[in-house]
């Protein structure tokens, strides 16, 4: 009988299992995520705010996120190195909207729910460059890490096949939407990766399967460079109808008229043993006519204009460590974020938000973890941002505050992958 095995991944590892396949060892191996801390703002008789331009699809996430979230994956790998493999995995999460409600994960949290549940075949003998897999799983997902967005994001139910064509690996990947909620759609995605210097190619075709249900066609083209100590990532990406920005879904009923453009860049780099930092740089714009559905945004964003919405948006992150102290870092993020809403009464919703984190961690890197952070956030807006969270969202102004422009949040929280 084969012996179990138990370990606990390196960080590079327990991220890659997370969202593909790394227990290509035989036993079990686990890794995972979690965030969770309280917070207050600074106006009485209010909730802490976390802060979001209105019409920008992210926010800067330091000392800015009002939720608790975890997921944990398991994993079981059968088969020698050089041999076929067999390798199972299953992730459970859990995730809040607000801390108090997630109350020894009870009250009204979000039950804890499995998030990934796939198997995959790596290596079979009648095709040795295959990896073949099936089940519910994160595929394709290439993030920035401190607004948490997934550039290229094509996870969902299906099945495929990864081919290694000598260098190159082509994915060729079939997913289905069976959701009733949202009505029935298909996806199928090609993914064209280790392409000669640092490129990757990435295309998606929806379909929605019901009356009234729209195509849609989408292309990413990403490159990685390493610098810096650290990585770029950048990306060109177009997306029309019922495809996603991310190479995912959109909205199953939107029609050609619905078109999304993304410029981005995404750096995190290590200068020395005790600075680091993440920057992002990105410029996007969603359109679509008022007698369609916008994708990413709900009916009242689209009776807003007829035209492009254009989010243009620019941050940066520092880890800020000490010679000869492992354990203590000032984290800091400054970021601004400016929408174009091209019709009504809004005109340009703009934000500004800084945070400040005295932190005491794992190692002084800026991926080193965990993170346990003693937070102060602040933020600046302008009227524009009030005139559509009171138009888009249904306040008084942002975030219930009336015609106040500005807000601050303090608050503790600890974030950690293994």
């Amino acid at each position: 009988m084969k012996q179990k095995m138990v370990k606990l991944l390196p960080v590079a590892a327990a991220m890659a299992l997370m969202g593909a396949s790394a227990a290509h060892a035989e036993g079990f191996s686990y890794g995972g995520y979690f965030r969770a801390g309280a917070g207050l703002g600074a106006q009485k008789g209010q909730n802490r705010t976390c802060y979001q331009a209105v019409g920008s699809d992210w926010k800067y996430r330091l000392g800015n996120e009002c939720d608790y979230y975890g997921e944990f994956m398991l994993a079981y790998g059968a088969g020698k190195k050089d041999e076929t493999q067999y390798n199972i995995y299953w992730m459970p999460n859990f995730y809040s909207g607000g801390v108090s409600d997630a109350s020894s994960l009870g009250g009204n949290a979000t039950p804890v729910h499995t998030e990934q549940l796939y198997g995959e075949v790596v290596h079979p003998d009648f095709a040795p460059n295959t990896t073949w897999w099936a089940g519910s799983r994160f595929y394709g997902r290439q993030n920035g890490n401190m607004n948490d967005t997934f550039y290229v994001n094509m996870s969902g139910t299906g099945g495929g096949v990864d081919i290694d064509v000598g260098g190159p690996v082509v994915g060729l990947a079939l997913f289905r939407n069976d959701d009733t909620a949202t009505k029935p759609g298909t996806r199928f995605n090609v993914d064209v990766n280790n392409l000669p210097a640092g490129f990757r190619l990435t295309l998606a075709v929806t379909k929605g399967d019901f009356n009234g249900g729209q195509n849609g066609t989408a292309v990413s083209l990403q490159n990685h460079q390493s610098v810096f100590g650290g990585d770029n990532f950048a990306w060109v990406q177009f997306a029309q109808g019922s495809a996603g920005l991310n190479e995912g879904f959109g909205g199953l009923t939107s029609g050609s008229d619905v078109k999304g453009f993304r410029l981005a860049d995404n750096l995190t780099a290590q200068f020395n043993p005790t600075l680091g930092g993440e920057f992002t740089l990105a410029y996007q714009e969603n359109k679509c006519s008022t007698t369609g559905n916008c994708a990413n945004a709900n009916a009242a964003v689209a009776a807003a204009y007829n035209g492009a919405l254009k989010h243009t948006s620019v941050a940066g992150r520092l880890a800020v460590g000490f010679p000869g102290v492992k354990n203590f870092k000032v984290d800091g993020e400054l970021a601004w974020d400016s929408v174009k809403w091209p019709g009504g009464n809004i005109g340009t919703a703009s934000m500004t938000k800084f945070t400040i984190a005295p932190t005491i961690t794992g190692g002084p890197g800026y991926n080193d973890r965990p993170e346990i952070r003693f937070y102060v956030t602040t933020a600046h807006w302008n009227s524009g941002n009030n005139a559509a969270a009171t138009l888009i969202q249904g306040t008084n102004g942002y975030s219930d505050l009336g015609g106040k422009t500005n807000g601050t949040s303090y608050g503790v929280q600890i974030e950690t992958w293994f």
